[in-house]
């Protein structure tokens, strides 16, 4: 039970029915996901915890939708653009390639997947994981849920 305050108290700028989207998986037992959900390592990152980020530059936010997309809708402060087929062949490159492709450093810093509202972005995560990536997170909500609180514009306040 600890563990589900936990997740409400580390979500408590999530709409409700966000939170119970998130919560949901957690209160049946004996699920993958519920494990996972529980997990000492969280693999989600909440809309506060990733606008901190962003404004701290701790992260390298990678949003995996489609180019037209993010032309038809707008894309994350400071994210940049891989497509989630794309994903684990970005992540083979070396960093001297990877800056090359995406004009971007790729430093070891910690990596945040964004999609429009946390399906193909968890897919990353998974993706990066594989590749060793272990501290990867998901933006639960996504491009939507930002949009929601801030517009669809590329401010962070």
């Amino acid at each position: 039970m600890t563990e589900i305050i936990r997740i409400i108290e580390a979500e408590q700028s999530m709409i409700p029915a966000r939170l119970a989207f998130r919560l949901a998986p957690a209160l049946r037992t004996g699920s993958l996901l519920a494990r996972r959900q529980l997990s000492d390592r969280p693999t989600d990152i909440g809309l506060a915890e990733l606008k901190e980020k962003i404004n701290k530059k701790d992260i390298l936010l990678i949003d995996v939708r489609e180019p037209t997309e993010l032309q038809a809708y707008g894309v994350l402060p400071g994210a940049i653009n891989i497509p989630l087929g794309e994903v684990p062949y970005a992540l083979s490159l070396s960093p001297e390639a990877f800056e090359r492709h995406y004009g971007v450093p790729f430093e070891p810093k910690k990596l945040v997947f964004s999609c429009k509202l946390g399906v193909r972005s968890e897919k990353a995560r998974q993706a990066a994981e594989k590749e060793g990536y272990h501290d990867a997170r998901n933006f639960l909500g996504g491009f939507d849920l930002w949009s929601e609180t801030h517009g669809s514009g590329s401010s962070v306040n």
